[in-house]
């Protein structure tokens, strides 16, 4: 109900209350207490329509918005399922398995070649160390044999 409406059916009603207490004046007529309950039943009935229309907007939103959700969990599922099972190509789990095997095997193969790597640095310093080791024993050698000669020749 409008507060318009409420505010002038009251002063009607006061106005007619008024009347009925003054001792000057008559009871009020059924005619004015007749409008008053016209004014009353109109208000009311305005008020009850404006509720049953916000009412119907109300249900007509909520009935969009499960339309709208039914339409997006339709959408999602479709959307699951192509990422499960695929769309005639190997699907997402698929794909995503198989670059997990193939960055296992490459880690796998990195592993073998470090070991590969630190074994020829390995005997890299061995063969350097062998041949230091034998230019060494030739020079020692070398020095033997040329003492040897210098003994024999002098001797």
């Amino acid at each position: 109900m409008s507060d318009a409406n409420l505010g002038s059916v009251q002063e009607r009603l006061d106005a007619l209350h008024g009347t009925a207490k003054s001792p000057t004046r008559e009871n009020p007529s059924s005619d004015q207490l007749i409008g008053v309950i016209k004014d009353l039943t109109t208000t009311v009935s305005q008020s009850l329509s404006q509720r049953v229309e916000q009412h119907e907007q109300i249900v007509d939103r909520v009935t969009r918005v499960e339309t709208t959700m039914e339409s997006m969990s339709d959408s999602v599922s479709t959307l699951c399922k192509l990422v499960r099972d695929g769309n005639g190509q190997p699907s997402l789990i698929q794909r995503v398995s198989k670059v997990e095997t193939e960055v296992l095997g490459m880690i796998d193969d990195y592993t073998e070649m470090k070991g590969n790597v630190n074994q020829i640095v390995v005997a890299k310093a061995l063969s350097r160390t062998q041949l230091i080791i034998g230019a060494c024993g030739m020079f020692v050698t070398c020095c033997l044999a040329a003492a040897s000669l210098f003994a024999t020749l002098r001797g």
